[in-house]
């Protein structure tokens, strides 16, 4: 049986602990206060991997925790997003998605491992622009020259695809819609080996990243002809757009953004935004995402989940029609 002295100490300890337990809990629920990882549907070394590991990069010296970037491949990055999707709503789990996985892939008939209401869309990273380009060789230069020559080819124009739903797939298709040409799409894993087989004049033309295409660009290897965006690019600002080649309202634009569960609290979702905004907002970095091909000017940045919100119902509307399966 215990003895007085000793209850009342007991009693004394255990109103310091119910005393102390708002200043524990707060201590707790600090964020972050551990590990913060970025998963990443691209493979390692491309424009979207670089872009989250320079994010990463940032986040970390501004939150003294490491930030991790895990790149997880497959079903066009519904493996990722899965993956992501089912991780904890805790803030220490986090996606960057793209306009592919987050806006057309769920656009598609496909049945997806994901759903885009899984995830809240917090804060635009980069935009980039699709570039149509043929060999430099190639008479071409011009897309009216393109569409002209691709309408006396009896079987149409060769063209890389890096898959349904991708955006140089789709680039194509929306070109097709307006121009009532015949393309004939040549698959690939990656826009790599395309360019090789462009350079090597096995293809006609294809919409390249403009990450991939700006240094054989520049090098002299192929002739860009209109980027895909609603403006020009300041990467190659004599360029011009589809929109001024005579395309109407065309405008297929890649970007990527960070995304959480849908359940993350929204304090939390307050702090990532604001981080990442700090991140962006310095000169180096912004200089650096420029190196990589990318831009930094999209009103998506001002409010983000209006842009997504607009993005899903584009997209939507874009493949009620079409032969993108």
């Amino acid at each position: 049986m215990l003895n007085f002295p000793f209850k009342r100490g007991l009693g004394a300890a255990l109103a310091a602990v119910i005393t102390c337990a708002p200043l524990l809990a707060g201590a707790q629920e600090a964020y972050p206060s551990r590990p913060v990882r970025l998963i990443v549907a691209q493979s390692p070394g491309g424009g979207p991997d670089l872009l989250a590991r320079l994010v990463a990069q940032e986040l970390n010296t501004q939150w003294k925790q490491p930030v991790i970037v895990e790149n997880k491949l497959g079903a066009a990055g519904g493996i990722a997003a899965e993956y992501a999707a089912k991780s904890p709503a805790d803030g220490y789990t986090l996606f960057v998605g793209s306009s592919g996985i987050m806006a057309i892939a769920p656009a598609m008939p496909n049945k997806l491992p994901y759903s885009p209401a899984e995830f809240v869309p917090l804060v635009h990273l980069a935009s980039l622009s699709n570039v149509f380009v043929v060999n430099a060789s190639s008479p071409i230069k011009s897309m009216r020259a393109l569409v002209d020559t691709a309408k006396k080819a009896p079987d149409g124009l060769s063209v890389a695809s890096m898959g349904p739903g991708s955006t140089g797939q789709i680039s194509g298709e929306m070109l097709v819609r307006q121009s009532g040409i015949k393309i004939v799409e040549v698959a690939y894993k990656g826009e790599s080996l395309a360019i090789t087989d462009l350079r090597g004049a096995h293809l006609d033309f294809m919409a390249a990243g403009m990450p991939v295409a700006l240094a054989h660009v520049k090098a002299g290897a192929l002739t860009p002809l209109a980027v895909t965006s609603a403006r020009r690019s300041a990467m190659l600002p004599d360029v011009p757009t589809m929109a001024e080649s005579g395309f109407k309202d065309y405008d297929v634009t890649q970007w990527y953004a960070l995304y959480a569960q849908s359940a993350l609290p929204k304090d939390i979702q307050a702090k990532i935004i604001a981080a990442v905004r700090a991140a962006l907002a310095k000169p180096a970095v912004q200089k650096q995402i420029m190196d990589m091909g990318m831009d930094l000017t999209s009103p998506a940045q001002n409010d983000f989940p209006a842009f997504d919100k607009a993005e899903k119902h584009k997209w939507a509307e874009f493949m009620k029609t079409g032969n993108v399966k």
